[in-house]
């Protein structure tokens, strides 16, 4: 999935999101098949690996990732991708529901939490 395809897919789930209602609980189909959930594997397998990314950009992308695997139910897959980001937090696309940082570490507890086996919401 190129860079653009995810952060587009980012963006139409935050805005099903903020539209609340019925459209909000039904974001989270957007990761379940198709296109995207196909393009969101292959992110999430290859993205996080040392070296893949060699641009200024690498973080925001990093972290576009680990939000949509999170948004899309996969904190257990994001955990390698928080790994390699060492805290390195950007605005967008934490920002969409609450302080950046916080969300951030919410969900990066989370992913440590389902890799090590426990449960939690964040």
């Amino acid at each position: 999935m190129c860079r653009a395809e995810l952060t587009a897919a980012v963006r139409q789930y935050q805005g099903l999101v903020a539209q609340g209602g019925v459209r909000a609980m039904t974001a989270g189909q957007l990761w379940e098949g198709g296109q995207v959930a196909a393009a969101l594997e292959q992110a999430a397998a290859l993205w996080a690996k040392p070296g893949f990314f060699q641009h200024a950009a690498a973080p925001a992308d990093l972290n576009v990732l680990a939000y949509a695997l999170c948004a899309a139910g996969r904190a257990v897959d994001a955990h390698p991708v928080f790994q390699t980001l060492e805290g390195m937090v950007t605005p967008w696309p934490w920002n969409a529901d609450g302080p950046a940082v916080q969300r951030f570490e919410q969900h990066q507890a989370k992913a440590e939490r389902e890799r090590r086996g426990g449960a939690g919401g964040a």
